[in-house]
């Protein structure tokens, strides 16, 4: 492994920091955008109904109704 100098780093840094801010790339003809949901409070223990220990209960929640959580 090669030693660094602390500039070099920085400015590796600071280039990966400008390529995240740049615009995203515009979407392609016919080309739609989905809001995403992210998995909420825990994954989804089955099959049936949920099946994880929550601070001493279980969840029974329907898959499809606890584990996504719409971010909008």
């Amino acid at each position: 492994m090669t030693r660094r100098s602390r500039l070099e780093v920085l400015a590796r840094v600071e280039a990966a920091k400008a390529l995240l801010a740049r615009d995203p790339v515009a979407p392609l003809d016919g080309q739609e955008t989905l809001p995403v949901a992210t998995i909420g409070h825990h994954a989804y223990e089955g099959p049936g109904p949920c099946r994880a220990e929550l601070f001493g209960q279980t969840c029974g929640a329907h898959r499809d109704t606890h584990q996504i959580v719409d971010t909008q």
